[in-house]
């Protein structure tokens, strides 16, 4: 175990340096910069903010000092947002986006491991039919799609929820089914498709023969050796959700991490753009990791590998 975690961490710091080399020069390579404004500044102003930043240095040394801050935990000042550093931005905006990422994984565990339980129990049935008719619904249409949709009906018309904002539980039912419509869909297809497979099995076929109750073959047997590809799934889509939707926190004006995300790509304000980055990809990792020992713990059978 201690050499698969000291391997997996060596890998992960290569992954992490390979991730910064390329956020850096890419998005050094988008024309303009933070002095890009609608007016063209003065040159004597545009100057004084490249000196204020460091923008005046050769790129490569501006790379070594923003590995080197990123090595102490520092991604710096934001050059758009005054004042404010990139640390301090995550830190108040990453509860908020995870708050609502963690509502939406929810809503997909609880009705998309069912849904597609149920349409594998009743294979070539209404139910199965009508289960996947709303699984293929949920996979093909856009989350902006579903959540102007639910905007529009459940809030405009019907006036059920607010239409946006972010301080109360009804202000994250909207987003939160916008954002899990797509996973909650592509979650039961694949309980479906993998359950059919494991109920045809012959130890299925012994457990039954052995006089096992249907929910005890469904949930102990069948489901445990269907569950492992969500498993995996869920590994990427934890991170993803977590760390925010930057359209479905634009639509409904959440202040998450993801809306900020997009601001500072579209404002050139590179500090920010590597800090969330670099976040991004650590939390993406770490996830991944956490699968593998989930796997495990499953799973007896399979072994980290040394």
């Amino acid at each position: 175990m201690a050499q698969y975690l000291v391997k997996r961490f060596a890998y992960s710091v290569l992954t992490l340096f390979i991730i910064i080399t390329i956020t850096f020069f890419l998005s050094h390579a988008i024309p303009g910069g933070v002095y890009t404004t609608e007016k063209p500044l003065p040159q004597s102003i545009v100057n004084n903010i490249k000196a204020k930043y460091g923008l005046d240095k050769p790129l490569f040394q501006q790379y070594l000092i923003q590995l080197n801050n990123i090595v102490h935990l520092d991604f710096g000042m934001s050059m758009v947002n005054e004042g404010r550093r990139v640390n301090d931005i995550i830190a108040q905006h990453f509860p908020k986006s995870a708050l609502l990422g963690s509502f939406s994984i929810l809503l997909c565990l609880i009705l998309g491991i069912p849904l597609g339980i149920l349409s594998a129990l009743k294979r070539d049935r209404w139910q199965d039919n009508v289960s996947m008719i709303i699984a293929t619904i949920g996979v093909t249409v856009p989350s902006f799609v579903v959540a102007t949709l639910t905007q529009y009906f459940i809030s405009v018309r019907l006036k059920w929820l607010p239409v946006m904002g972010f301080t109360s539980f009804k202000h994250m039912v909207l987003p939160a089914v916008a954002l899990s419509f797509f996973p909650l869909a592509f979650i039961a297809r694949l309980v479906r498709s993998n359950m059919v497979e494991v109920l045809e099995q012959d130890y299925i076929r012994t457990a039954r023969a052995k006089g096992l109750s249907r929910g005890v073959v469904v949930f102990k047997h069948a489901l445990k050796n269907s569950i492992m590809p969500v498993i995996t799934y869920l590994g990427m889509l934890i991170a993803t959700i977590l760390t925010g939707s930057f359209v479905i926190e634009k639509i409904f004006n959440i202040p998450g991490l993801g809306r900020f995300y997009v601001e500072s790509i579209s404002n050139r304000d590179y500090t920010t753009i590597m800090g969330i980055t670099v976040f991004y990809a650590a939390f993406l990792i770490l996830m991944n990791f956490v699968v593998d020992v989930v796997y495990v713990l499953i799973d007896p059978r399979i072994k980290l590998k040394q």
